[in-house]
């Protein structure tokens, strides 16, 4: 399921400005998504998807299931298949689908008799995916059919690397120690040429140009980068740069003539030629670089492009750095090189960073009984060591402090004051929905006329519900408390669970119809699986079933409102049975894990104020 978010507050994109974030968790792998929206950390504990335009926002986690930890993970670069994404976890091939909602693999392949040492996929042919591996077979898959590879070949040693040609579709590279070898899938299953001893010491990675099919680089451990021309009969060695310390990585630039080389901490830029020319030097990682990607985007007006280099660190930082257009000058330009995708806003592009899952289900990156201080302390990069909690770091008054704050909101602002204006925000609705609004809702069902039938048209058309659930899924995706377990725009339903994972795992499951009148006419409401701490099912249901008529006689959305009246009861209830805790009322920590309350319902036109902790 494809999930576009709402443009900032603000109306910025995170491309536009250098950017740091510490996650809590020691990730290995990196990927992006062919949109630049997304990216995924791959670790022992399984996949994390991060949406860089709300990086602060808690990512949406996929458990692997096994002992082994992640060798490699890649995204498929294809806008076709743009879900998809691979993972070598020892002997096995793990693809998963980010578009479906479900945390399941599409496809698990035990790929080789030994480890996996890299995956790769094939950009002009978007099913194709390379495998390497430990055993001297090297395997290419099509991941829709069966568990068979369509090609393997083998050149009899260990295989490390391997890296399809951006050009021609049946040729590829790949790395055997400090050897490289060229195959072309149509002859066979021996090397086109190998290139051996092509370095003195084993070769870290291989790129090749994004438009010239006969010319690869490769980096090594002995500190030099090569440039290769492999033209079929001929392959010669065009230049040697030596480095004054081994070298983990050499790719070509999304633009340009250049190379991004990655050296322990560092990242630099340098011209591809024979002068070793440096243009830039990327410092700020506290280990050596795991990972880099780059995402770009049109800019309106003069035709350029912006670039941003996304960076995974050792030190459990990622890091997000603005190329200037000075940087792209100085590199130099090269006919027909554009990006893979380029938008003027990212907020049109899809993400597939939301959580479908259960809280019990999901991956425990953050401790649900603490503030996630130093997520704050990392996005903000001030001394604000007496800080504990959002509204604290909000009244420092820092302009880094407050983008982090809105960061973890929804649209609307996430707070300035103390936890006393949460407080003031959550008492103003301090009114009741009885009988009255029921009744409002079935008369107003009952009510039509011609010019009410063409406003509700104009609604329907300018907002559908299914944007309204998807709006509150945003919203309250911050504090864990909400996720969408099902949606069908056939039957025009949806089921959401709702959690208060910081207090109980328990959850609550909501099933909603939306009648064609919505909202008009009120949407049906009924609790399907219920916690034994959140009470009486009827009591809960009856009071949804209130909120969604109060709604309808005033002809708005009754999704967050629905919303935010469960999690307040099902507080009330968790707090209730957990005496020990204190009060059974919402207390100061559990409003400031919610997003502010919706607007009270206007008492003039009809309706009446909700009172969401009744």
């Amino acid at each position: 399921m494809n999930r576009t978010s709402a443009r900032w507050p603000y109306g910025a994109s995170t491309i536009g400005v250098d950017y740091s974030i510490k996650y809590p968790y020691r990730f290995t792998k990196m990927s992006i998504s062919p949109y630049g929206r997304d990216v995924v950390l791959g670790g022992r504990a399984g996949l994390a998807i991060i949406d860089l335009e709300f990086p602060l926002s808690p990512p949406r986690t996929i458990s692997i299931d096994s002992m082994w930890k992640i060798s490699k993970v890649a995204w498929c670069p294809s806008l076709q298949h743009h879900g998809w994404v691979g993972t070598a976890v020892n002997q096995t091939l793990v693809v998963h689908d980010l578009a479906n909602t479900s945390s399941q693999p599409m496809r698990v392949v035990r790929a080789h008799p030994m480890a996996i040492t890299d995956i790769a996929w094939a950009p002009l042919v978007p099913s194709w995916i390379g495998t390497t591996s430990i055993d001297p077979i090297v395997k290419i898959w099509d991941v829709r059919r069966d568990q068979k590879p369509v090609w393997y070949f083998s050149r009899w040693e260990p295989a490390d690397l391997l890296a399809f040609n951006n050009v021609h579709m049946h040729r590829l590279a790949t790395v055997h120690r400090n050897k490289i070898a060229i195959w072309d899938i149509r002859y066979g299953s021996s090397p086109l040429m190998t290139l051996d001893d092509a370095h003195s010491d084993d070769i870290t990675s291989i790129s090749w140009h994004p438009t010239c099919e006969d010319t690869i680089v490769s980096a090594s451990r002995d500190g030099t980068v090569k440039r290769w021309n492999v033209e079929v009969g001929r392959p010669q060695n065009d230049y040697v740069h030596v480095f004054g310390q081994e070298v983990l990585g050499a790719e070509y630039l999304p633009f340009g003539d250049g190379l991004l080389v990655t050296q322990g901490d560092s990242l630099a830029v340098v011209r591809d030629d024979a002068q070793l020319a440096f243009v830039h030097q990327f410092v700020g990682h506290a280990g050596a670089v795991l990972g880099s990607e780059w995402r770009s985007q049109a800019r309106g007006g003069d035709g350029r492009v912006r670039h941003q280099l996304v960076t995974w660190g050792h030190d459990q930082v990622l890091r997000m750095w603005t190329i200037g257009d000075r940087m792209v000058d100085n590199v130099g330009t090269t006919p027909n090189r554009t990006p893979r995708v380029i938008k003027d806003h990212f907020d049109e592009l899809p993400s597939f960073a939301t959580n479908f899952l259960r809280p019990h289900e999901l991956l425990h990156l953050y401790d649900q009984h603490t503030l996630p201080s130093d997520l704050l302390l990392a996005a903000s990069g001030g001394d604000f060591a007496d800080i504990t909690t959002w509204h604290e770091l909000s009244r420092t008054g820092d302009p880094k402090a407050r983008l982090a704050l809105r960061h973890m909101g929804s649209s609307e602002d996430f707070g300035d004051g103390p936890v006393a204006q949460r407080i003031a925000a959550y008492t103003a609705w301090d009114g009741t929905v009885g009988k009255a609004g029921a009744a409002r809702a079935s008369t107003t069902d009952e009510h039509s006329s011609d010019d009410d039938e063409e406003a509700m048209d104009e609604t329907n058309e300018s907002s559908e519900w299914t944007d309204e659930v998807d709006a509150a899924a945003q919203k309250y995706r911050p504090s864990k408390a909400v996720s969408i377990k099902h949606i069908s725009r056939e039957t025009r339903e949806c089921t959401i669970v709702v959690g208060v994972p910081w207090i109980t795992r328990e959850t609550a499951t909501v099933d909603i119809k939306f009648p064609a009148r919505y909202p008009q006419s009120a949407a049906e409401v009924s609790i399907g699986a219920l916690g034994q701490t959140f009470g009486l099912r009827s009591a809960i249901e009856s009071r949804m079933r209130d909120v969604a008529g109060a709604c309808a006689a005033q002809g708005v959305g009754a999704v967050d409102y629905c919303m935010y009246t469960l999690l307040l009861a099902l507080i009330s209830a968790a707090r209730s049975k957990k005496a020990h805790k204190g009060s059974s009322r919402a207390s100061a920590e559990d409003l400031e894990r919610l997003p502010l309350p919706p607007t009270p319902l206007d008492e003039t036109r009809g309706g009446r104020q909700l009172d969401a902790a009744q």
